[in-house]
């Protein structure tokens, strides 16, 4: 079997070749999918998959960069809440990040009850989304998830202590309980 060079390139069975830097310029600036195919002459298609390329490409040199680092630095774990399709489905995306370099070292996702004012028929269609919805992870067990990451990354550490920065979610102290771990928030 034999490999061409196009076998391992970003465009690899693409018809034409674009600008991931220009791509990844806009993206970084807020441009929208539409207005990145409008500025490049190809379809929002066209820019959707190689916005899906240039994401592989990111995770697998995050997980090449991930299994060689060593803590050296505080760390600061925080979430946020968005929503997926509508705001029937709200999540929230915690972060476990290098207080100094804002590298991300772990990530988790968990979905939420939405919240807020509702009319009687946005509550029943709210009732019966979350009766569909399986595999529920509360915000407790994604932050838990998260805590998992930081105890392989002490395990590794060069620096002789490290602190975790978070904020006071009713949520954190639930692990920290759980844990028997020692609870400050020193945000």
């Amino acid at each position: 079997m034999r490999f061409s060079d196009q076998s391992f390139s970003l465009d690899y069975y693409a018809r034409r070749k674009l600008s991931y830097d220009y791509i990844l310029k806009q993206l970084k600036s807020a441009a929208g999918i539409r207005d990145i195919a409008r500025d490049l002459n190809v379809s929002p298609t066209t820019i959707t998959n190689r916005i899906s390329r240039l994401s592989r490409q990111a995770l697998s040199i995050h997980a090449e960069l991930k299994s060689s680092i060593r803590l050296k630095e505080d760390l600061v774990a925080d979430g946020f809440e968005s929503f997926a399709v509508s705001q029937y489905f709200p999540n929230n995306i915690h972060l476990l990040a290098g207080k100094e370099s804002q590298y991300l070292y772990s990530f988790d996702y968990s979905h939420m009850t939405r919240k807020g004012r509702m009319t009687p028929q946005q509550k029943e269609k709210n009732k019966d989304m979350k009766d569909r919805i399986h595999g529920k992870i509360s915000i407790t067990k994604s932050f838990t998830n998260i805590c998992k990451q930081l105890d392989l990354l002490l395990e590794d550490r060069s620096a002789s202590h490290t602190v975790l920065f978070t904020d006071e979610k009713p949520q954190y102290k639930n692990y920290y309980q759980a844990t028997g771990f020692q609870l400050l928030f020193p945000m």
